[in-house]
This record gives structure tokens, sequence and C-alpha cells, in this order.
């Protein structure tokens, strides 16, 4: 195991060294980043881990699925913040998955903040 303190110092006195190794060390990696990841942390509410990914892997990234993914867990902050980058009219997906896990505060976001007009394909009789 390595010794990081050394490095966590010295980062601490140059905070532009963070972004820095940050940046070098996400590009100089061999291995690879997968669309799980991306669905993984939306489903668990890691909306840091999220941004993060998009920031270096963002053709691996499918928003109207990761937002379909935290609505069916319950993920408000993560769908609020997903629904910025997508269209109202590409959230059936989430609002079925929402309805579908009981989740009642991600419905009402998604009934309450639709643009007036957009109809939702629930699929309910």
């Amino acid at each position: 195991m390595f010794d990081l303190g050394p490095l966590k110092r010295w980062m601490g006195q140059r905070p532009e060294a963070v972004l820095t190794f940050s940046y070098g060390f996400v590009h100089s990696r061999r291995d690879s980043c997968s669309t799980e990841a991306f669905t993984g942390a939306a489903a668990n509410g890691h909306l840091d881990v999220l941004v993060w990914l998009y920031q270096f892997y963002r053709d691996l990234g499918h928003p109207v699925d990761e937002m379909a993914v935290a609505a069916a867990h319950g993920q408000l902050r993560v769908v609020k913040a997903i629904q910025r980058w997508v269209s109202f009219l590409d959230c059936d997906m989430a609002l079925n998955s929402a309805a579908a896990n009981g989740h009642v505060d991600v419905v009402d976001y998604f009934l309450t903040n639709a643009y007036h007009g957009v109809q939702f394909s629930l699929g309910w009789s």
C-alpha cells in the first residue's frame, strides 16, 4: 500500500495540483469506464460521482436511462440534477419507474414541474 500522506500534504498547499494530478491520473490509466458506473452512481444517489463521470467519460453517459434508475430508487436530488440535462418529454420512463416503486416525492416532482401541455404516457387505465 502506498503512503499518500506526503502527496496529500503537498496538494493541500497547492490546490491547482489537485486538478492537474486528477486529470493526469484519469487520462493515464489504461482501464476503462462503463455505463454501469453511471447508472450505479445515479441509483445510489452519488451525484458528485455522476458529475465526475460526465467530466471524464461523457460519451458513456445516457442521462435518460440514469434518470429512470435514479427515479426507481427514489433519488430525487439526482433526478432534479439530471432533469436539467434532458427535456421533460424524455421523462416518461423515469416517471413510470418512480411510480412503480412507490416514490411519491419523485412522481410529485415530475407532475408538478412538467411544462404545461406535456402529456405523459403512463399506460395506466
